[in-house]
């Protein structure tokens, strides 16, 4: 439209444009040829398999940009055909059906619309017609409508990550691109001084209800805290300095006493906890960060596997030879031993740092913390070592990590309500002698019930010591072993059901779902990494299946898992909205069509002796039976005593009682269905 009314898009357009283009992609690869990690694989891209987003969800995020920029190009079009002499009547029917055309494409189809938003721009970039500005800020605004597209069709490495990187910079590529277009003094085409009432009145109240999103999500931002909060600060190390003082003091020396960017080793692991803080507050490197980052930038898993067992080993080993050729191998040039350190490796190990006086120097220690210089290492430049004191904390005042070792109970606690104490419990399973054993996520603990809800003890506390949990969602039991999918630890516990710690699984990047097959294997679904993980009995020689996608095999966000009495494997296969089924050698037979699961959430299931499958549907607030091939023979939307599920999760089976205890994370609560008849044994 913007090329007919300046006499047609011709092939000198894309000639005045293509020297620009060219300059551009080539700059972009000279800026980022250098930073590409090499040896390592990509870190998955393809076309996306999940529905792309719904257009009203679109237009809330970018409505008022649309809105600037369609304003703007309409306008601009509709002076043009003003000064070649064309009727207002005319004008004003044409810029209308465009617009309510493009109002009707946004919400029908997205690409559709976004492929509109990017070629009618790119036109109006090459217009003759528009200055130097209105050409940048059109292929702004082109460039914006593309990265929505590529959203909706492409993922990169996968969806969650790119939508919100993407989002963030069409967002910022529409608000200057509109700003630059729109508001520019009155004598240019399209701009807001020249816009008549109707517009104008557009514009206010989609600016209002942008304003109500800004709002409400800055006071989301400052109320919601992941540390100790002591009111408003531009200070992002006060929360460390309240806290644990003793880090915070041995960060603040690090960063003006140690000079350029020696490698410093630190306590390596899951993604998204506490793990790789020093090298976070300090900028400087360390052997291993974030593994679910490191393998997005690259860098293959043999190297992330590699890394990881040198910094164990390090830390582990009792003498200082084993370490000593993985510190010159990596170039360590400090050690880092503090309340992290000391809570994931063995004391017998750290102490070698102390002792063996050759290979480490002491540069810093306080009450809480201490950093050894590797003798000879890649870092020279400390000197005298500093010794800080500290004030001792205050009454209360945690300096660890608070964790609570196993504590259970014969009879259950007197006077306390029946389940209760939870908060957004997850999963649960039952054992021999009819206890309910629920991953508590809202409190990071492992809860354990009898029947009638009883309250028999637990362990747990967000950590990741021993016995700490954070956020599990999954528990599986098989005679006297215990199995918790610690979800936001990055790993899976194994326990005997009398409390001892027997092995730990890591490495995992969000864990829902745990069980143990007929065979003792143990299966887990790795949810972030979209595949299964099945291990043997201790949690060793552990084999990956599957991988993303939607075909045979293949998994969008895998939650819930049960193994059945013939060998068989049940896996939630959530957002495709099926179960897969695989064979005791993993090997992938099935696929079962879910009815329900309109959205992500997160269900679990259970299969009874008869290889029937009980169902949750958290979004819709029931539980599902289901017979082998998937279909629906009944549907419950309540408890035997009445209570309607809000949010129901997760199911445990006692077999010999033919009960199913629903888990509903919205309630708190546990629910019981008594199972018909031949459907447990």
């Amino acid at each position: 439209m913007v090329a007919a009314s300046a006499g047609g898009f011709t092939g000198g357009h894309l000639a005045r444009l293509a020297p620009g283009v060219f300059a551009t992609v080539a700059a972009a690869w000279v800026t980022a040829a250098p930073l590409w990690v090499r040896g390592g694989g990509s870190p998955g891209f393809g076309w996306e398999q999940e529905p792309g987003a719904r257009g009203f969800d679109v237009l809330t995020v970018f409505g008022l940009f649309f809105f600037l920029a369609f304003a703007w190009l309409l306008g601009f079009v509709s002076d043009r055909m003003a000064e070649q002499g064309l009727e207002r009547r005319i004008r004003l029917v044409l810029v209308a059906a465009v617009g309510a055309l493009l109002v009707l494409l946004g919400f029908l189809s997205v690409e559709v619309f976004a492929s509109a938003g990017v070629l009618l721009f790119l036109a109006a970039a090459a217009d003759r017609a528009t200055d130097v500005e209105e050409r940048l800020a059109c292929a702004f605004v082109a460039a914006a409508f593309f990265l929505v597209l590529f959203t909706q069709k492409v993922y990169i490495s996968d969806r969650m990550n790119t939508i919100f990187k993407l989002y963030l910079e069409a967002w910022l590529l529409f608000a200057v691109a509109a700003a630059a277009l729109v508001f520019r003094p009155g004598d240019r085409r399209g701009v807001y001084g020249r816009w008549r009432l109707p517009p104008r009145a557009v514009l206010f109240l989609l600016s209002i209800a942008a304003l109500f999103t800004t709002v409400t999500a800055a006071r989301g931002a400052v109320s919601n805290h992941f540390a100790a909060y002591s009111g408003p600060s531009l200070d992002g190390l006060r929360y460390l300095e309240e806290t644990r003082p003793g880090e915070y003091r041995a960060v603040l020396w690090m960063r003006r006493a140690i000079a350029g960017t020696p490698v410093i080793l630190e306590a390596q692991g899951a993604s998204y906890q506490d793990f790789s803080r020093i090298s976070m507050l300090t900028g400087l490197p360390t052997v291993l960060g974030w593994e679910h980052h490191v393998k997005q930038r690259g860098n293959p898993q043999e190297e992330v596997d590699a890394r990881r067992e040198a910094v164990r080993q390090i830390y582990s080993s009792k003498t200082a030879g084993p370490a000593e050729t993985l510190l010159r191998r990596y170039h360590v040039g400090y050690v880092y031993v503090g309340w992290l350190e000391r809570q994931t490796y063995p004391s017998e190990g750290l102490r070698k740092f102390d002792a063996e006086k050759g290979l480490f120097e002491v540069a810093y220690e306080n009450r809480e913390a201490k950093i050894f210089r590797v003798v000879g290492g890649d870092s020279e430049d400390v000197i005298a070592p500093t010794r800080e004191s500290l004030p001792e904390p205050a009454p209360g005042q945690a300096v660890e990590e608070k964790e609570e070792a196993p504590s259970i109970q014969e009879t259950a606690e007197a006077g306390r309500s029946p389940f209760s104490g939870m908060r957004e419990p997850r999963d649960a399973a039952v054992d021999d002698k009819g206890r309910l054993w629920v991953a508590d996520f809202g409190t990071s603990h492992l809860r354990i019930f009898d029947e009638d809800g009883g309250y028999l003890g637990g362990w747990g506390g967000k950590g990741a010591g021993t016995f700490g949990l954070r956020e599990p969602c999954g528990v599986a039991i098989r005679g006297d072993d215990l199995y918790v999918a610690d979800t936001w630890n990055g790993r899976v516990q194994y326990f005997t059901l009398a409390g001892e710690w027997k092995a730990t699984a890591a490495g995992l990047y969000g864990p829902r779902g745990v069980t143990v097959a007929a065979d003792g294997s143990v299966w887990v679904t790795d949810t972030g990494n979209n595949q299964l993980i099945v291990y043997g009995p201790a949690l060793t020689q552990p084999r990956t299946l599957g991988k993303k996608g939607s075909g045979p095999g293949e998994f969008s966000g895998p939650v819930g898992i049960a193994a059945g009495p013939s060998g068989s494997v049940y896996v939630a296969d959530v957002m495709n909205r099926r179960i897969q089924v695989w064979d005791p050698s993993g090997t992938f037979r099935a696929a079962l069509p879910v009815p329900g699961w309109p959205e992500w959430c997160e269900p679990h299931l259970e299969v009874g002796d008869d290889e029937t499958l009980y169902v949750t549907d958290p979004v819709k607030g029931t539980v599902l039976h289901l017979d082998r091939t998937g279909a629906l023979l009944q549907t419950w939307t309540a408890g035997e005593d009445g209570r309607a599920f809000r949010r129901p999760t997760g199911v445990a089976l006692d077999r010999k009682r033919a009960i199913l205890f629903v888990i509903d994370s919205g309630d708190n609560l546990v629910a019981k269905l008594k199972v018909p008849k031949g459907k447990t044994r």
